[in-house]
């Protein structure tokens, strides 16, 4: 399968989509998409750009109606018992999800290691 080539625009709006989703468990609006694309129009053709190319999944009547395909840039990770126990705990006291925190942790700890 040969890579996909991305616009400039449809990678910033691509990297947006990914940000939201990993850091607060939830994808953006057209409305905040739209800061990055130009204009709303835009952000609209954009996503149904990237869509076709299999790298958003739209989800039409749907509020915040995007997310990633399956197995899009995951990993799984195999943490001991009692990390497993803290990061359930942390993530309930949290109210968010397990992923959310991993994925801010790792990217606090990735800028400080640059």
């Amino acid at each position: 399968m040969s890579p996909v080539t991305l616009s400039p625009v449809e990678r910033r709006v691509l990297q947006h989509i990914r940000r939201d989703i990993l850091t607060h468990g939830r994808a953006p609006t057209y409305d905040e998409l739209t800061a990055v694309a130009g204009t709303k129009g835009s952000a609209h053709r954009v996503v149904r750009q990237l869509a076709r190319k299999g790298l958003v999944v739209r989800e039409p009547q749907r509020n915040r109606g995007l997310r990633l395909p399956a197995g899009a840039d995951t990993y799984t990770i195999h943490l001991e018992p009692e990390a497993d126990a803290q990061l359930l705990a942390l993530a309930a006291a949290r109210d968010e999800v397990p992923e959310v925190i991993i994925a801010r942790a790792l990217a606090e700890y990735l800028g400080r290691a640059a």
